[in-house]
């Protein structure tokens, strides 16, 4: 006996089992990449004879689990004066800083994992802010402040993968039994919001509150010929506007034919010639076979193939 409910459980249950385990082994190839990244500590400057003094410490570190080659770190203190700076690193990596303006460039050819090059800069100047501007990069990467990424952040991002994943299989259920159940957009959904959107309250509520099948085609008939019985011209042109909304939606070709038939209809009821014929002609492109069987007995129909034919009704 099959069982619709148990298949989409299995095949939930093994989409997670494939998203944890691609997060999983996307997490420790990334673990094993290399990271730059850098730190720097506020710094609050001291009032100095004339000016205000500070001493910005920053440091550039290789958090990963690779080597990087060719950093660069550029410290920079607007409208400062550099006083002085000092760099400090492992002792077997070359190390050149030069001074251009008020910024510092660091040249590091290279850095182990966990290794870590400090800079310390002596600035002067009339204002002087608490945090420098600093940009790090190395060969291939760029460096980030530390704490913006990070281990904490790969553990969140294998979270948020089976977060996801959880919620993409309540909301497969959500609509299954809400479409074995008669509709998660079903035509009778659909048919209520357009009657409700263009001002059928009544007929939008028979829909909402009936448990009869129905079909667009159908629906677009029996909306139509309503219109038509109806003295009032608002009620024409509500269902009018209902009709040009099912256009818009997912509607099967066939069905979408006998919906521009039924505006036809209503066109040719309004003498509106033009626009039944541009529907009618809309709807032979469509299906032409099933508008030349309602053109044989529908006479608002005729009316229009009479008019197209220059026969005077």
């Amino acid at each position: 006996m099959s069982r619709p409910w148990l298949t989409a459980l299995l095949s939930a249950v093994i989409g997670i089992a494939v998203t944890v385990v691609g997060a999983v082994i996307l997490d420790k190839v990334r673990q094993r990449e290399p990271h730059l990244v850098y730190s720097v500590a506020d710094a609050p400057s001291f009032n100095g004879p004339t000016e205000a003094v500070s001493i910005y410490q920053v440091t550039v570190m290789n958090d990963g689990k690779g080597e990087v080659e060719k950093v660069s770190c550029a410290v920079r203190i607007p409208r400062a004066k550099i006083e002085q700076y000092r760099t400090s690193g492992p002792t077997l990596v070359p190390i050149i800083g030069t001074l251009n303006g008020d910024t510092v460039l660091v040249d590091i050819a290279n850095l182990n994992p966990q290794e870590s090059v400090q800079i310390s800069v002596l600035a002067s100047g009339g204002y002087l802010p608490s945090r420098p501007e600093i940009t790090v990069r190395a060969r291939g990467l760029s460096g980030v402040e530390e704490g913006a990424t990070g281990t904490g952040q790969s553990q969140n991002s294998l979270w948020a993968a089976v977060g996801a994943s959880l919620s993409s299989v309540a909301l497969s259920f959500i609509i299954f039994f809400r479409t074995k159940r008669g509709g998660f957009g079903s035509q009778k959904e659909v048919l209520a919001k357009l009657c409700r959107i263009h001002g059928l309250a009544e007929e939008a509520d028979d829909y909402d509150n009936s448990n009869r099948s129905v079909q667009y085609y159908s629906e677009a008939d029996r909306l139509t010929q309503w219109a038509i019985d109806n003295s009032s011209v608002d009620v024409r042109e509500k269902v009018e506007r209902v009709l040009l909304g099912l256009l818009a939606e997912e509607v099967a070709r066939s069905s979408k034919a006998l919906v521009l038939c039924d505006l036809a209809r209503l066109a040719a009821f309004k003498n509106d010639i033009s626009s039944g014929r541009t529907y009618l002609a809309s709807a032979k492109e469509i299906a032409a076979d099933e508008v030349s069987s309602r053109l044989r007995t529908d006479q608002l129909l005729k009316k229009l193939g009479q008019a197209e034919a220059g026969v005077t009704p």
